[in-house]
């Protein structure tokens, strides 16, 4: 299979043409490609997996999350800002304890896109960060969610 021992554009090219199919076994070969050596695949299967954005999908770019790289955890924290909230917070949860401060904004982002009221929690935990550039991204994000509960933790943190 073209996957498993094609160059990176063979490779994406597979990925491609597997984007318009959803079934189990089209997203475990995705995933599959999500460990691939070539920066390119892995960028091409985090994409293809959010478009199908369906549990399992989800459940596979959340598994990019324990990368080494810092860049994959990051893309994958925004990629899960698919269309199932409930399924997209459980996993984005996790990211927003990540080392890299890069990983911890993404993360706010999608919760931020999300745009569900749920994600609120979440989103005020992190206006406690240490680093100000994820403080001011759970911000951002609580702005975006728009809010009015999401307005009070972002007033109250602001006063102090």
């Amino acid at each position: 299979p073209v996957l498993l021992r094609g160059d990176a554009q063979a490779k994406r090219q597979a990925i491609r043409k597997l984007g318009e199919i959803a079934s189990p076994a089209s997203v475990r070969a995705r995933s599959f490609a999500l460990a691939d050596e070539a920066i390119t695949v892995q960028r091409a299967a985090l994409l293809s997996l959010q478009r199908i954005g369906n549990d399992e999908a989800l459940a596979a770019i959340a598994s990019a999350g324990n990368a080494t790289e810092v860049w994959i955890r990051g893309e994958a924290a925004a990629a899960l800002a698919g269309d199932s909230a409930a399924t997209s917070l459980r996993y984005l949860e996790k990211y927003l304890g990540d080392e890299d401060t890069n990983v911890r904004m993404a993360t706010l982002d999608s919760l931020g896109e999300l745009g569900d009221e749920r994600a609120i929690e979440l989103i005020s935990r992190a206006l406690e960060d240490p680093d100000p550039a994820v403080r001011e991204h759970a911000a951002d994000a609580l702005e975006h969610v728009g809010d009015e509960v999401a307005f009070r933790a972002m007033m109250g943190t602001k006063r102090r």
